[in-house]
């Protein structure tokens, strides 16, 4: 039994639509994909953002460090000098 023209035309039509499906389907997986790719990247990415914070926060205390240093040799003089001046005004 022959067709007729619009059921023709409706077959055609569905055709089509199927192919966009499957073309659709795949593009899809392929976003998945990439999806998949840029939240590893991203993964990467905050882990090496953390270790550069860590090694920056390191990097900037040292200088910090060595003021702490600097002021606590400075109050050592100072009290040594103190100390100093008080025995000998003790005579000692």
């Amino acid at each position: 039994m022959e067709k007729c023209a619009e059921h023709i035309a409706h077959d055609q039509h569905l055709s089509r639509l199927d192919a966009r499906v499957l073309e659709l389907e795949d593009a899809n997986k392929e976003l998945s994909r990439f999806t998949e790719r840029i939240t590893v990247l991203v993964d990467k990415y905050d882990e090496t953002l953390d270790d550069h914070a860590a090694r920056l926060a390191a990097l900037e205390s040292v200088p910090a460090r060595r003021w702490e240093q600097v002021a606590n040799y400075a109050l050592a003089t100072a009290l040594g000098a103190a100390a100093g001046i008080v025995l000998s005004h003790f005579g000692l």
